[in-house]
């Protein structure tokens, strides 16, 4: 503890700042890398199967999984934000408060996601353009990521609190874990069990759901300032704070639906124009070519 301790001092306080802009960077640029895989991993795997339809599946449920990163990374970029300045002031109280509020509400919007995709998946998936020959794929994916819901947005926002202690490193193990061990489960439960679509989500959750147990293992024991105790949970000055970055989920609310739209579009219909489409352009109004 002492020894982590040491290394933080040295890298915030007494580190060459090339150096230390290296320590932090070479990590996240990987973990930037290990992303991109991840959010091909599953559209990878499904599209091993054969199945348009269960490609295109996985592409029209992606605003679900784009709308839990958005909170994510409100979560975390504010989070992180509050925390920085907080560690900078040398305030371990406003720390530990910072670290304890991005989990619980984390948590919180986690279990809200997966309430209103169980109680209302079907007008849901309507919504972003299921049909009677992708609902079933698209029901089985989406269900099995909403009881991941609550992990997948907590190890997302939990990766910016730790990078944002200077334990880059660390921050980088967590989401190589989910993304190594989803890519690992994504063949078995998709193609061995024949799961299919719902395979895929399964292993998404259960990727998301170890490298939670990991960012759990690094606040409790490795951390010295950062709290998951409810005790340090506060909704005041961390909620003022964090409410700017709420105009990242906006944009992304934004792309969200015409980006599903166009992917279920585009695998069902092999990329043709298919024609009008109610979910991107309403009947009667001109149908731009979706893709060039």
């Amino acid at each position: 503890m002492m020894e982590n301790k040491g290394n933080e001092h040295e890298l915030m306080g007494s580190m060459k700042v090339s150096r230390a802009v290296a320590v932090m960077a070479i990590p996240s640029v990987i973990s930037s890398l290990v992303t991109v895989l991840y959010n091909m991993a599953d559209t990878f795997f499904v599209g091993q199967t054969g199945d348009p339809l269960q490609v295109a599946a996985v592409s029209l449920t992606t605003p679900i999984f784009i709308l839990m990163m958005a909170f994510a990374n409100m979560f975390g970029m504010g989070g992180s934000t509050v925390l920085s300045m907080a560690m900078g002031e040398k305030n371990e109280k406003r720390v530990r408060a910072a670290s304890s509020f991005v989990t619980y509400a984390s948590i919180l919007v986690g279990i809200l996601f997966a309430a209103l995709l169980i109680l209302f998946m079907d007008p849901i998936l309507t919504l972003f353009g299921a049909d009677a020959e992708t609902y079933g794929f698209a029901r089985g994916y989406t269900l099995h990521i909403a009881w991941g819901a609550p992990f997948i947005i907590w190890s997302a926002a939990a990766s910016f609190i730790v990078r944002a202690e200077g334990a880059s490193r660390e921050a980088m193990v967590g989401s190589m874990i989910g993304t190594i061990a989803n890519i690992v489960l994504d063949p078995i439960f998709i193609s061995v069990l024949g799961q299919g679509t719902a395979g895929a989500a399964i292993a998404t959750s259960l990727g998301n759901i170890m490298a939670s147990a990991y960012y759990l293992w690094y606040f409790l024991k490795k951390s010295r300032v950062l709290s998951i105790s409810f005790k340090d949970f506060t909704c005041g000055n961390g909620k003022r704070r964090t409410a700017p970055f709420g105009l990242q989920l906006r944009l992304r609310r934004r792309e969200a639906v015409p980006l599903g739209g166009a992917l279920y579009q585009k695998e069902l219909h092999g990329g043709r124009n298919p024609g009008h489409s109610a979910l991107l352009c309403p009947p009667g109004t001109h149908h731009p070519p979706l893709y060039r």
